[in-house]
């Protein structure tokens, strides 16, 4: 069993990083500024299509985790590269969670992870039940 360093941890999310595609968790043909994608621990809006990559969903739990929000997926079914299923939690640093199950992704799907608002007024959704 090999341990690795934080050294070598590093090395690894530095060469994955250069992969990843601003904007890259938004549908195609969908433009998109990346500095309003920002994950921020009271609002974020994000988008997982059938084309989102496992280095894209790793980069996302981390930018998660970074500002104290959970997210955890499961059940991930890839085919020639292509998201095809996967289950998914949001749990937000007040305990709040949403759960969304997609167990067949076609090229027009759209996971839509979404807070924003305060109090009554917040909307915090995941899935294709998220409010326009």
């Amino acid at each position: 069993m090999k341990f690795f360093t934080k050294k070598d941890l590093h090395s690894v999310h530095e060469k994955c990083t250069r992969f990843i595609q601003p904007g890259s968790f938004y549908p195609r043909n969908e433009h998109h500024d990346p500095a309003q994608s920002e994950i921020q621990s009271d609002s974020f809006d994000v988008h997982i299509t059938s084309s989102s990559t496992r280095m894209e969903l790793a980069q996302l739990q981390k930018d998660f985790s970074e500002v104290g929000i959970g997210f955890r997926y499961d059940l991930i079914d890839w085919t020639d590269e292509t998201l095809q299923s996967i289950r998914l939690a949001i749990i937000l640093p007040d305990g709040s969670m949403r759960r969304h199950i997609s167990e067949s992704l076609d090229a027009d799907a759209d996971i839509w992870l979404r807070l924003e608002g305060s109090g009554t007024e917040r909307i915090f959704c995941a899935g294709d039940n998220c409010e326009d």
